[in-house]
């Protein structure tokens, strides 16, 4: 009985970690060989890791943020704002990735009712650093000069003037600009901008109502 126990060890593999199995590639009766397919695979889906990218602009900002203790992850499950996971950073590679200019991160979250599934995408949030004090406007109102980027600002009689800026971030067609002179509320031009000079009046457009389509007689 003992050596029947201990042959029939020799033939049997403890995973070493709990996960879910995939589809079985061999059957009773098929020839296994080292170099052939994998009996089974098991994913880990409790906690799970989620890989993503970060700019290399941003690295410094996360590398401050690791040293001050866990920095947390954000990743949004079916669609904008319908359901919220947070988790911890684990991983940052290594290097750099020059083709893209991204550095490769991974964040590891509990995933106790298996909403997050294994090759599905998410939408990660992760905020390495704070801003404050910042203004943001849209980012088709930001031109680019031949010295600096700039916007045009219109003042109470309508007139534009330039108004020098730097860009800190641009994100989900938002640019977050750092620029003297530049309060909150200050009406900026959004469109048109390659038509105008400094001194330029402009005023806004009315937005029309849409017409209603007109109801054709049958011949």
């Amino acid at each position: 009985m003992d050596s029947s126990r201990v042959a029939r060890g020799f033939g049997e593999i403890t995973a070493p970690i709990a996960g879910r199995t995939g589809a079985v590639a061999v059957y009773p009766g098929s020839l296994v060989q080292p170099t052939g397919p994998a009996l089974v695979s098991i994913t880990q889906l409790d906690p799970i890791s989620i890989s993503f990218t970060l700019p290399e602009r941003e690295f410094p900002a996360l590398q401050d943020a690791i040293a001050k203790g866990d920095v947390a992850v954000i990743a949004l499950v079916d669609g904008v704002g319908q359901q919220a996971r947070s988790g911890r950073l684990g991983f940052v590679d290594n290097s750099v990735d020059s083709a893209s200019g991204t550095i490769r991160l991974k964040a590891n979250f509990a995933n106790a009712d298996g909403r997050l599934w294994p090759g599905m995408f998410v939408n990660v949030s992760l905020s390495p650093r704070a801003i404050a004090g910042a203004l943001t406007v849209p980012v088709q109102a930001v031109q680019t000069g031949p010295e600096r980027k700039f916007i045009y600002v219109i003042d109470d009689q309508g007139k534009v003037s330039v108004a020098p800026i730097r860009v800190l971030l641009i994100q989900d067609g938002r640019a977050v600009i750092d620029g003297k002179g530049i309060n909150a509320g200050t009406r900026v031009v959004v469109e048109g901008a390659q038509n105008l000079r400094p001194g330029s009046m402009v005023s806004e457009a009315a937005n029309e109502p849409a017409k209603p389509a007109k109801k054709q007689d049958k011949p």
